[in-house]
């Protein structure tokens, strides 16, 4: 049920008792300057005073009561104070949204719904909310005559489940409330990105499967996109196809013609090229902005852009790293193996080696 705006005020004030600072401090703020504050139920306004003084570029303070918000309002003059319903919320997004009181609303579900919509994609929902006991998911309790509704922890899991959110401390008791409160930071979930960037033979293929596979993430390969590119059963942005197909090597193989790429030269040659924000966005077309694993090489030197490339599309991205002792040579170092072996097989003088590499290099038929 919500709040009657005509309560009388003594028993007004019994139930929505103005928050105090040491309530604040346990409400666990974020940083508040430059940020859009809303406080539901703003009593006497302290918490927008607060906002306002920590630099926040916008606090507005809501209550049903008369009597708040004037003297919220004499109280603190360079925030904004409206008298409405608890529910009557204003059509706007903030980065911080302060309830105390949602045991007043109705229809819970739907009002954390209207509320995380109000948010900004980073915005952060305080619940100051009380638990009940017990193993039912709900409690009707009384407070000064009124029946209101109060979730157990189980219920409160259930409430929150479609967002993100995490318990602040250990709660505390308010005089006026049958329940011990606890704080709560709710936010919208964003989809998570893990960044398996490592070189080759570092296992990245591996850790995808044995640690996403039962997941819903999606797995994205970027050497099979790349493979499915080069054989032309996909369609990539012109500028990628082009350095995709660009360098080759051709076999023998059961008298067939066959082409070996090297994956990792081609992303050094597309990051290269400018063309990081293209490639994500090339691995991102199919599933679009959803939880997923990348798997391919990045540089390392390239990660963090990666990372920040992909919080601009929406997502958490999770850089992960990790330490194996490499069991793959990259193909430049591979070669230069190769030639040292020669070398010392044909007990070769350094002078000669330009030649052989050339001559190699030719019979490989590299493509450039």
């Amino acid at each position: 049920m919500s709040l009657d705006p005509d309560l009388a005020s003594s028993e007004y004030e019994f139930l929505h008792s103005g928050i105090s600072l040491p309530r604040i401090e346990l409400l666990r703020l974020p940083d508040l300057k430059g940020l859009r504050v809303l406080h539901l139920m703003c009593g006497d306004g302290l918490l927008c005073g607060f906002a306002h003084f920590s630099g926040a570029s916008r606090v507005l303070g809501t209550d049903p009561s008369a009597g708040c918000i004037t003297q919220a309002q004499a109280s603190y003059p360079d925030c904004e104070f409206r008298q409405q319903a608890l529910q009557q919320l204003p059509d706007e997004h903030f980065d911080v949204i302060v309830l105390s009181s949602l045991h007043h609303a109705s229809g819970k579900k739907q009002f954390i719904q209207q509320l995380m919509q109000r948010l900004s994609s980073s915005g952060v929902l305080v619940l100051e909310q009380g638990i009940a006991a017990g193993r039912r998911r709900w409690s009707t309790l009384n407070i000064a005559g009124q029946a209101f509704r109060f979730p157990s922890q189980k219920g409160l899991e259930t409430l929150l489940r479609p967002y993100a959110w995490k318990l602040q401390g250990t709660g505390f008791i308010r005089s006026s409330d049958p329940v011990r409160r606890f704080v709560v930071h709710v936010q919208n979930l964003r989809p998570y990105a893990y960044l398996l960037l490592q070189p080759p033979g570092f296992g990245k293929t591996t850790l995808a499967r044995q640690a996403f596979s039962p997941s819903r993430a999606v797995l994205i390969s970027g050497d099979l996109l790349y493979s499915k590119v080069a054989r032309g059963r996909l369609q990539a942005p012109e500028a990628l196809s082009a350095l995709i197909c660009a360098r080759y090597q051709e076999y023998q193989f059961a008298g067939e013609t066959k082409r070996q790429y090297d994956w990792a030269d081609v992303t050094q040659r597309i990051i290269s090229a400018g063309l990081l924000p293209e490639l994500v966005d090339f691995w991102l077309a199919e599933h679009g902005v959803t939880d997923c694993v990348i798997d391919s090489f990045i540089p390392a030197e390239h990660h963090q852009t990666v990372q920040e490339l992909l919080q601009q599309r929406g997502f958490v991205a999770v850089l992960m790293h990790w330490q194996v002792e490499q069991t793959q040579l990259n193909v430049a170092d591979g070669r230069e193996q190769l030639l040292q072996f020669q070398q010392t097989r044909q007990g070769m003088s350094p002078t000669p080696r330009l030649k052989l590499l050339q001559r190699l290099l030719q019979r490989l038929k590299l493509k450039s």
